[in-house]
């Protein structure tokens, strides 16, 4: 059966589109599944995290520098690769640069879902909407009704303010995970640090860490239950 391929993508930097998608790949292939992650984006921080695993490893801080496959290529090349290696994997993530013009968003053509992470200000709500316009525009001149496009919350606070956006964008041909990050602190250090937030959850030595941590596993591992179990569904459909 061909792979589920789902990419994530933001038309503004700083939503924290690498670390969602790491942690998913991660997540996904600690429930068994053969995963690639290709990464289109020249200033994801990718290379650097997986060279500080090794290390990490090697010194004894993690038990283990298990991570999907991953390939570093052009997003022209990525549409390629996903289609050529489709049969060798259970589940292909792009990662793609922060650009919506129409040579980025060709990759629709080759993709199941997109994963938009989107965290909390104006600025990133209204580059959003743009974003989820320019999507509608593409498949509209392309004559595509797919991939559907979803949300993420990520690193946000649920005030009446971020309510009234997420209102406002529902209006769009989106849905939103029902899980969203909030305490996201002990997330980034993970992840700075070479480390999943599976990894490093084991890893607290004081109560008040390993609070945090429990908290943020959560969140993280839920978000990502909630992504896979959506492009299975999606791709059963497509299928049926």
């Amino acid at each position: 059966m061909a792979a589920i391929v789902g990419a994530v993508m933001t038309p503004k930097g700083g939503n924290g589109k690498t670390p969602i998608i790491n942690h998913l790949a991660r997540y996904a292939q600690i429930q068994g599944l053969d995963v690639l992650l290709l990464v289109t984006d020249k200033t994801s921080s990718t290379v650097e995290w997986l060279e500080d695993r090794k290390q990490f490893f090697e010194d004894g801080k993690i038990d283990t520098a298990d991570f999907p496959n991953v390939e570093f290529m052009s997003l022209e090349d990525a549409e390629e690769y996903a289609l050529k290696t489709s049969d060798e994997f259970d589940l292909i993530l792009i990662d793609t640069q922060a650009d919506f013009d129409e040579k980025s968003l060709s990759i629709l053509r080759v993709i199941d879902l997109i994963i938009m992470p989107l965290k909390t200000g104006l600025e990133n709500f209204r580059s959003a909407a743009k974003g989820v316009i320019l999507i509608e525009e593409y498949k509209e001149k392309h004559g595509m009704d797919y991939p559907p496009l979803t949300v993420a919350l990520n690193q946000v606070k649920s005030t009446l303010k971020l309510r009234e956006m997420v209102k406002r964008l529902s209006e769009f041909n989106l849905s939103f995970y029902p899980t969203k990050t909030v305490d996201r602190g002990c997330y980034s250090d993970s992840y700075e640090a070479g480390q999943t937030i599976f990894d490093s959850y084991t890893q607290a030595k004081t109560k008040t860490k390993r609070d945090k941590l429990e908290k943020g596993h959560f969140e993280i591992r839920k978000l990502c239950q909630e992504i896979v179990e959506k492009m299975i569904s999606i791709k059963g459909e497509s299928n049926g």
